[in-house]
């Protein structure tokens, strides 16, 4: 069992459960979402729950909205997972005679842009073989754009014109512009599919 705000997370055979214990003396259940196997250990760190669940590893639950609680992440560990503990973006998982598995979880990821902004991205991902066009549309030097992976990690810096990607590995990546100016502050992404 863990607590974070007005939530108690509770896990174990039959799935993660959460519980709003927001008036004490009425907790009643808000979420849940089913397991693949027996959980063992669980943490609670920020707007994520990571359950150690036996044979099927380490499973990373996001509990941004407590009502509809769903994975994220996963790993595989090498043996039993039986216990967690969580610092930072590290997650420490005890399993069983594999000893401590230490994993880093990079987040949920990255999505497109499903807003107004949208209608200045392309409405398909765009896919490239070695050089990745970026219009120029008005661009500012202090506007920015980045190319990041699934996970939400920064892999190059773009510019407007043609950019270099063919060192990249095959895959989905997202292309996302950043506009300095007042009237423009929200961030439009894009996919992009990288192919050889």
């Amino acid at each position: 069992m863990a607590f974070a705000g007005t939530c108690a997370y509770v896990a174990g055979s039959a799935g993660l459960h959460v519980i709003s214990v927001a008036d004490p003396a009425h907790p009643s259940e808000v979420g849940y979402h089913d397991a693949p196997d027996r959980a063992w250990g669980l943490a609670v760190a920020g707007s994520y729950a990571y359950i150690a669940a036996g044979e099927a590893g380490l499973r990373v639950i996001s509990v941004a909205d407590p009502t509809h609680p769903s994975e994220v992440g996963y790993y595989d560990t090498p043996d039993y997972a039986y216990g967690v503990a969580v610092s930072g973006d590290y997650a420490y998982v005890a399993d069983f005679d594999a000893g401590l598995q230490i994993c880093q979880f990079y987040g949920g990821g990255v999505q497109e842009t499903m807003n107004d902004e949208r209608a200045t991205m392309n409405a398909v991902p765009t896919i490239v073989r070695g050089s990745l066009r970026m219009e120029d549309r008005g661009l500012r030097t202090e506007d920015r754009a980045e190319l990041l992976d699934a996970a939400g990690r920064k892999v190059a810096e773009l510019h407007a014109g043609a950019n270099d990607v063919s060192g990249l590995s095959p895959g989905v990546y997202f292309a996302r512009e950043a506009r300095a100016h007042a009237q423009a502050q929200a961030q439009a992404v894009r996919k992009v599919i990288i192919t050889r």
